[in-house]
C-alpha cells in the first residue's frame, strides 16, 4: 500500500514548527515584511500559537505553529495538536 499525504501538485504550503527559543533566530533569516507580520501578531512559538503569513501578494505563502519550550512540551501530551 502506498499512502500519500497529499499530491506533489496540491499547491501545499511550508508548515514552519517553531520552538519558542528559536523564534528569534528563525525570524533573522526572514525578509523584513515576514518578521514585522510575525512580530505584529504577536506570535511566541508557545504551544497552541498558530500564524498563517501572507506573500507580498497578500495569499498565504506559509504558516506557522508553536511548538512551546522543552519544559513545557514535557508536561503537555501532542503539543502538536494544540495548533
Amino acid at each position: 500500500m502506498n499512502l500519500t499525504f497529499a499530491p506533489a501538485d496540491a499547491g501545499a504550503l511550508p508548515l514552519h514548527v517553531i520552538e519558542a527559543e528559536a523564534l528569534e533566530s528563525w525570524l533573522a533569516d526572514q525578509p523584513a515584511r515576514v518578521r514585522t507580520w510575525v512580530e505584529a501578531s504577536g506570535f511566541a512559538g508557545e504551544i497552541g500559537n498558530a500564524l498563517m503569513i501572507p506573500g507580498e501578494s497578500g495569499a498565504p505563502e506559509a504558516a506557522l505553529l508553536g511548538y512551546g519550550t522543552a519544559a513545557r512540551r514535557r508536561r503537555t501530551r501532542f503539543a502538536l495538536a494544540a495548533g
